[in-house]
C-alpha cells in the first residue's frame, strides 16, 4: 500500500539494522516519500535468532524492546509475497530462503507470541500513513506507475496530450466562429 501511494524503499548501507529513516529524519538531500532502510539478510536461521533476541529483551530489558519493536515494524510494512519481492527488488531485504512467500509467512509469524510492545517507531508510522492518506501522492504515484512506467509509454502519453489539448482547441475556435 504504501508503494502504491508512492513511498520508495531506499538501502541504507553500513548502518545499524534499527537505524530506519524517513525523509523527514534525514538531510535536506533526500527527497520526500523515501523510506531508507538498511539491509537485512534472511536465511535458516534467521527465525530462531530472531526469536531468541525477541525474548531476551522481553524478559530482561521490558523498557528497552528495541528489536521486538523493528519486528513489529518489519511486520507492519510486510503481509504477503509482493511486499517481499519490493523489498528485495529495493535491496533492503536479501533472502537466502529463496522463496518470497516463506519470508513473508517468517516475518508475519515472528509477531504473533509476543508481549504487546509500543512501537519505538510511532512517529515514522505517523509520518508514513499521512504521506499514504494524502490523495495527491496516491494520484501522482498511480500516474507514474502507469502512464510514464518508460520512456515509450511517457512519449505517447505526452503526444496523446498534446493531440488531444490541439483537438480541442481547433473544435472551440471552429464551434465559435
Amino acid at each position: 500500500m504504501l508503494h502504491q501511494a508512492g513511498i520508495k524503499f531506499k538501502e541504507l548501507p553500513d548502518e545499524c539494522l534499527l537505524d530506519i529513516r524517513a525523509w523527514k529524519e534525514t538531510e535536506n538531500t533526500v527527497k520526500k516519500g523515501e523510506l531508507h532502510m538498511p539491509p537485512l539478510e534472511i536465511d535458516n536461521s534467521t527465525e530462531c535468532l530472531f526469536r531468541n533476541l525477541m525474548a531476551l529483551e522481553q524478559c530482561h530489558y521490558p523498557r528497552e524492546e528495541f528489536f521486538c519493536r523493528y519486528v513489529k515494524l518489519l511486520d507492519f510494512l510486510v503481509d504477503d509475497k509482493k511486499d517481499v519481492d519490493l523489498l528485495i527488488e529495493n535491496k533492503v531485504l536479501v533472502s537466502r530462503l529463496g522463496d518470497s512467500k516463506a519470508v513473508a509467512e517468517l516475518i508475519n509469524k515472528l509477531c504473533l507470541e509476543i508481549v504487546e510492545v509500543t512501537s519505538g517507531y510511532d512517529a515514522l508510522s505517523q509520518l508514513l500513513n499521512d504521506y499514504y492518506e494524502s490523495s495527491w501522492n496516491k494520484n501522482k504515484a498511480y500516474l507514474v506507475s502507469v502512464y510514464f512506467q518508460n520512456v515509450w509509454i511517457g512519449t505517447g502519453t505526452v503526444i496523446g496530450l498534446i493531440i488531444l489539448v490541439i483537438t480541442v482547441t481547433r473544435f472551440i475556435l471552429f464551434f465559435f466562429r
